[in-house]
């Protein structure tokens, strides 16, 4: 049976933990929090492709946040059967979530949606409404047919 039991670290001098620290076979792994970026990029592949594209986008995000020579030992687990890619990604028998949702889950956790204008520039209000209607006025009926239902 495999060993993966994910806890994050606890919050250091009241600042959110940039590591994540979990336990599998016997051996424990530090990875950083992943990166926007990264979690686009990996959810992106294996959402789109099955398949090696999908096994490269995992294994080169696991690259990426794992610390130390964690990726190399995670490697050979995987090369040795200790470790099935159903763990890694998506989750096994034994495990709900796979590695790669566990680190996503909690890297974004702690980062809160933003709404797309959060995103844009304020816009100088003036000018006239884009409604086409003149303040106080209602709309005019249309003498067109309405469409059926």
């Amino acid at each position: 049976m495999k060993e993966f039991a994910a806890a994050a670290t606890a919050e250091v001098e009241g600042e959110e933990a940039q590591v994540l620290e979990f336990a599998l076979a016997g051996q424990e792994f530090v990875a950083n929090k992943a990166s926007v970026g990264q979690m686009a990029l990996v959810v992106a592949a294996m959402d789109e492709s099955e398949g090696v594209q999908a096994v490269g986008a995992v294994f080169r995000f696991l690259r990426g946040v794992l610390q130390g020579d964690g990726y190399q030992r995670l490697r050979e687990l995987v090369a040795k059967g200790v470790v099935s890619f159903d763990l890694l990604a998506g989750g096994d028998d034994d495990n709900e979530e796979g590695i790669v949702d566990w680190i996503i889950e909690k890297s974004s956790a702690d980062r809160p949606t933003k709404r797309p204008t959060d995103y844009l520039p304020s816009q100088a209000s003036g000018g006239q409404k884009s409604t086409g209607r003149s303040r106080g006025q209602g709309s005019i009926p249309s003498s067109s047919a309405r469409a059926a239902s």
